[in-house]
């Protein structure tokens, strides 16, 4: 190349990168959208709402949320997906981000190609509970229970492709045991018909059961957790049970559509991670039933490789499909 070509051509290179460099230094300069694929005032929308507050005031430009919902968090996905990756479009994703492909058509994004990993923020352990008319005490005596009667024990989830399943097919597929699946429409339903003893097993998360664990009206037996938790002290793990190994939680986490510059990802990761460091954050956030965390980009990215597939294979045995 002659000489006074390439120098043209570093010097261009060079302006590119300041260019570069000034937009991401300046941003934001408008509002960012923060798209929450689900209704609000559930747990999920609490939370964004929570993180949202606060990253505005960390970045100075307001931080809105537009729920988005439909097709279990499909619709809210796919539009940030079609958004511009400028930073001005973020995604408040949960586990549904990894399931939806494997359970709905119009879901035609990929989890890990289509996305800008920026934080993930949280994790929802999960919890087994039977009604208490149910003979088994213990982890151990509900597998007997069950194995002793293949296919003759339901057990609820608050629909196909949720975390309650997938946990419980994952139970099944370690012990062999035959149980047999009755989905409902949400969390609400599913709770009512084993509160009401019509289905005898159900999982669901700490914070939609722990004020039901332990009374009357239903019996925990075991946390899906890798280590006990401190809201419910006194309820084994499922790795204690006889499943060492075992852990299901659900995640929450921000995204951005796939191409947002680098400088931007790095600077709403930092000011997430900020954010879920102050104790009155923190506080909030534990309150929901969520364990707060800040990963790194990389982190959640890591994550995201290992539990797409993982959670697509459960959900490949298991049959399930909703359109």
């Amino acid at each position: 190349m002659h000489p006074f070509r390439k120098l043209i051509r570093i010097c261009c290179l060079v302006l590119l990168a300041g260019a570069t460099l000034a937009a991401a230094a300046e941003y934001p300069d408008k509002p960012i959208k923060l798209v929450v694929p689900f209704a609000a005032g559930g747990p999920t929308d609490v939370m964004a709402r929570i993180v949202a507050q606060k990253l505005g005031e960390r970045l100075a430009q307001p931080v809105t949320v537009d729920n988005r919902v439909g097709a279990s968090g499909t619709v809210g996905m796919m539009h940030v997906v079609r958004s511009p990756a400028d930073g001005y479009t973020l995604l408040w994703a949960n586990t549904n981000l990894a399931t939806n492909p494997a359970l709905f058509k119009s879901a035609t994004y990929d989890p890990v190609k289509d996305f800008a990993p920026i934080a993930m923020v949280g994790k929802l352990p999960f919890m087994l509970v039977v009604h208490p008319d149910f003979p088994a005490r213990t982890v151990r005596e509900f597998v007997e229970y069950v194995r002793a009667r293949p296919g003759q024990v339901s057990y609820a989830s608050a629909g196909n492709g949720t975390m309650a399943q997938i946990s419980m097919e994952l139970i099944k597929s370690i012990s062999g045991l035959k149980i047999t699946h009755v989905p409902f429409q949400g969390s609400a339903p599913a709770i009512n018909a084993v509160l009401g003893g019509h289905v005898p097993v159900y999982i669901d998360t700490v914070s939609a059961l722990k004020d039901y664990a332990g009374t009357q009206r239903m019996r925990p037996l075991a946390v899906l957790s890798a280590k006990r938790l401190a809201a419910v002290p006194n309820i084994p793990t499922l790795a204690e049970s006889g499943f060492p190994g075992f852990e299901i939680v659900a995640f929450a986490g921000v995204l951005a559509p796939a191409g947002t510059p680098p400088a931007v990802v790095a600077r709403l990761s930092a000011e997430i991670k900020a954010i879920m460091e102050m104790p009155e954050v923190r506080e909030r956030i534990s309150a929901l039933g969520t364990e707060p965390l800040a990963s790194t980009p990389a982190e959640f990215t890591q994550f995201l490789q290992a539990e797409v597939p993982r959670v697509a294979g459960i959900l490949r045995e298991s049959g399930a499909t909703i359109d």
